[in-house]
Parts: C-alpha cells; structure tokens; sequence
C-alpha cells in the first residue's frame, strides 16, 4: 500500500514456521493479560513493521481465520491487538511470497479468493532453481561462504564433479534445499574443494554402459560425459563421445520438461522442427509434444 512508509524497519515473519495458534500472537500482538503467559503487552509483526516492510514468507499456509484477518488489516489498514480493544493504524508495505499455486488453493477452497486478489497487485514469478541452472553455482558458493563463517572454518570450492552433479540436479526443495546441502558440505569436507562425495543427497556422475555406446540413463545427474571431468577413463572416438553426449542431453531436457517436446526444444535453444529431428536421429520418443 502507498503511504508514508519505505525507509522503514523490514521485518519478516514465515508463516509455515510457527504453530496457528500463536501465529496470530506474532501478527497482530497482544495485551497484557490476554491469555495465559501474557504477562506483557507485546507488539506484533504487522505494527513492528510501521514505515516500512512487512515480509510474509510461505503465505499459502495461513489458516483460514487468520486468512480473514489479514485481509481485514489489508482493507483497512489497522490491527486489533489479542485482547484489546484498539483499533491501531498501520502504514506499511506488504510483501507475500510462497511455494504454493496460490490459484489452485483458491478453486480447491484452501485460500481466500478474496485475499488472493487483495494480495495479487504486483506480482513476480520466481522461476524455480532447476529451470536458472546458471544460478545454481554463484548460490552454491555464496551458501558455502555462509555455513563456512558459521562454523568459524575456511570456506571450500567447487570442484568441477561437484559443480557438474549440482548443475544436474533437479532440486525440487529448490533455493532451500541448495543451502541445506551447501551446509552439510561444509561439515563433510575436510579437503578446501567440496566434490561428489560431500554432497548427500544430490546425486552421482553416471558412467557409460558396458555395451560400448557409452548412451547414459534417462534421468541422467549430469550434462557432461564423465570423460571431460577429473579422473575421467580413457575417452573414446570424438563421434561416440558426441553421441553419448547428445543422447544424455535429450534425456535431460525432455525430463525437465516432462516429454514436452516444445518446452524442451526451447530450453535447448533450438526450433521445434530441428529438435524433432534430433530426437528421430537418437532414437528418442517425448511422452507429449506440447
């Protein structure tokens, strides 16, 4: 909402993280002497956050009275604190974001329409980690840097294995599941380069068939032929290597995008002709053509 505010506290708040029945507590605040343990009056989130920004993490997962609530303060721009009796006026900007299709939760009956579209002014779509792959390496290393400090220890490095195994990742914990791993691989790594074996959870490198044409699984956890990487086998002919390669890029691509051939051809930079033509020439079949 326009107003007075901007340079203001930023104060956050995750609506996932914290149980419904103190959830409100934490919003709106409340009086002395309002329930048990109230032995003081407590501002909320919504007031601490007056002239500046309120941030509303994980919003799909507020409860439907608390649904109704925040949408009053939206419309009317004041709070009631938890047994009291005044009406507070709050100018502040309110940020939601969440993981949910928030337009689904509405036509299953799980979210406010009317909230939706009270909350639907500006909205930004962040686009998942696995689909801005180039993303996932500079997060990598700056979580890394993170967890390093925590742990009052040097901050390790990439190592190429290890770089190729979370490109291919699918991440579906996306941005948070990117740092708990990055965390984890702090503690794992004693070397100052985290590889393949500090990073559980997310995959290996698969390695050629021992048929001789080298084709990795559908579902493949990396783009490169584990020739071009550290302590890779004896390469083979450049053709083989290139249809090794190509073939493990289609499977990649056509999973990421569910066998949709458009979406895929797409995410390969290529028209939807050529695409098809690659997959005829490999052998490949999508499970829909999009």
């Amino acid at each position: 909402r326009s107003g007075r505010r901007g340079s203001g506290p930023f104060v956050a708040i995750n609506c996932g993280a914290i149980p419904e029945n103190l959830l409100e507590s934490e919003l709106f605040g409340h009086e002395k002497g309002a329930f048990t343990g109230a032995h003081i009056q407590r501002k909320g989130r919504v007031e601490s956050a007056g002239g500046g920004t309120l941030f509303l993490d994980e919003i799909g997962d507020l409860s439907t009275p608390l649904q109704v609530k925040l949408l009053r303060f939206l419309q009317e721009h004041q709070i009631e604190r938890i047994g009291g009796r005044e009406q507070i006026e709050v100018d502040v900007r309110v940020i939601a974001a969440t993981n949910r299709d928030l337009k689904q939760e509405v036509a299953e009956k799980r979210f406010r329409e009317d909230l939706y579209y009270r909350l639907h002014v500006l909205p930004v779509q962040m686009p998942p980690l696995r689909e801005r792959r180039d993303d996932v390496p500079l997060l990598a290393e700056l979580f890394l840097k993170r967890a390093a400090a925590r742990s009052n220890v040097p901050a390790p490095h990439l190592s190429a294995r290890g770089r190729a195994v979370l490109m291919a990742h699918s991440w579906p914990g996306n941005v948070r599941e990117l740092e708990n791993v990055m965390e984890a691989a702090v503690l794992l790594c004693r070397s100052g380069e985290v590889d393949v074996d500090h990073l559980p959870g997310v995959g290996t490198i698969s390695t050629p068939s021992p048929e001789g044409n080298g084709e990795l699984a559908r579902g493949a956890t990396t783009l490169l032929a584990p020739w071009l990487l550290p302590d890779a086998p004896v390469p083979p002919p450049m053709r083989e290597a290139r249809e090794v390669f190509d073939k493990a890029y289609l499977d990649l691509v056509l999973t990421r995008t569910g066998g949709n051939v458009t979406a895929a051809a797409k995410l390969a930079g290529r028209n939807r002709t050529d695409f098809y033509d690659l997959l005829r020439r490999h052998g490949r079949s999508p499970n829909r053509d999009g």
